[in-house]
């Protein structure tokens, strides 16, 4: 994983690349780096708008302790954490 970590007031998180899932396809992660967590990784998904350029990242799912659950429901696959809401 060779993306540098960003400092945050929670912690630090960095995107940990790209990976194929069991469902055969490609997902995008990211990891986090909390005080008294393990890392968490997460799936985003992003969205290139033609018309105006603009690019939207979307949370899919995070708090999971491995980034080969990013294709599957985060339920039983990562830390109480409750998962992120979708945002744009």
């Amino acid at each position: 994983m060779g993306f540098d970590f960003i400092n945050t007031e929670f912690g630090k998180a960095r995107f940990s690349g790209g990976i194929r899932g069991g469902d055969e396809k490609g997902h995008k992660t990211f990891e986090l780096d909390i005080p008294n967590y393990p890392p968490l990784y997460g799936e985003y998904i992003t969205h290139y708008d033609d018309a105006t350029g603009d690019i939207t990242i979307t949370i899919a799912s995070c708090g999971l302790l491995d980034r080969a659950y990013a294709y599957v429901c985060p339920r039983n696959t990562g830390t109480n954490i409750q998962p992120c809401e979708e945002k744009s």
